[in-house]
């Protein structure tokens, strides 16, 4: 998300960096490393990145009409993770 980037370019380097994919990955990074430091768990991080907050999953349907669901984002990403 474009306010996500610019948000965390500022945060962590202290402007907005162009707008490349190794630039997002960067500071893709430097967010995920940031929040596992605060204490997050893994669990945390990913429904942070899907859903926005660390809260407890979430499953429905959105107003596009898309449905979405954070547990099974979450237990993707694990696997994917732990290989």
């Amino acid at each position: 998300m474009e306010a996500s980037y610019k948000a965390w370019s500022k945060q962590y380097v202290g402007y907005v960096m162009p707008a490349t994919k190794g630039n997002a990955r960067y500071l893709a990074t430097l967010r995920v490393s940031d929040l596992l430091d605060q204490g997050y768990s893994e669990e945390e991080v990913f429904r942070i990145w899907n859903q926005g907050n660390a809260g407890e999953c979430v499953r429905g349907v959105n107003e596009w009409n898309v449905a979405y669901d954070s547990c099974a984002y979450v237990q993707k990403a694990l696997v994917a993770l732990n290989g």
